[in-house]
């Protein structure tokens, strides 16, 4: 297994570590790489969009918990 995931976006090479990572996740990136229809673009555009619906639904979270501590 690599130690990395490389893809190419735009003719941009981005590389990410898999290093010290859950051993799930190579199992997950080996089944990824057999598959020669998956689209990378809709992957990241997955990834970005649930990583700004974690954003959101923290500072929601931490504007409650601020009201709380007011009372």
């Amino acid at each position: 297994m690599p130690e990395k995931l490389s893809l190419s976006l735009l003719g941009k090479r981005y590389e990410i570590s898999l290093e010290g990572v859950h051993p799930r996740t190579h199992k997950e990136f080996a089944w990824l790489s057999e598959r020669s229809t998956l689209d990378v673009k809709e992957l990241l555009k997955a990834y970005l969009e649930k990583c700004q619906e974690c954003a959101e639904m923290q500072e929601a979270l931490e504007k409650i918990c601020d009201k709380l501590d007011q009372h």
